[in-house]
């Protein structure tokens, strides 16, 4: 007796299935999900910043600054607000140039002045 089509059809689903290996399943990785080894070089700049007014402003400038993968850090001052902030921003040097991160800022800001390196 022959099994009826869609038995057959299951068992070779279920086939296919096992015979994938792990790395098929796994979704694909970009830069920022795969961890920057603590052996490459990072630099770090502090900045003090106006940053353009809205009730998210600085999960605004994460967002946009974390969209380069790198971006390791960015570590805020306790005050509130979007005006006069203060961060140290820390970044994988073999990833984005200073001067690109500088620009980035630069970008993101109303008002951006270096206050180290």
């Amino acid at each position: 007796m022959t099994p009826p089509p869609w038995k057959s059809v299951c068992a070779l689903l279920l086939l296919t299935a096992c015979a994938r290996t792990p790395d098929d399943a796994a979704p694909a990785r970009d830069a920022h999900d795969v961890q920057v080894p603590a052996t490459e070089p990072r630099e770090e700049i502090t900045v003090t910043m106006d940053l353009p007014a809205r009730s998210d402003c600085e999960e605004a400038f994460d967002l946009a600054l974390y969209r380069n993968s790198g971006i390791d850090l960015v570590e805020w001052d306790r005050a509130t607000g979007c005006i006069q902030r203060r961060a140290k921003i820390r970044y994988v040097t073999t990833r984005i140039a200073r001067d690109a991160v500088v620009a980035r800022i630069r970008g993101l800001t109303t008002k951006m002045e270096i206050v180290s390196p």
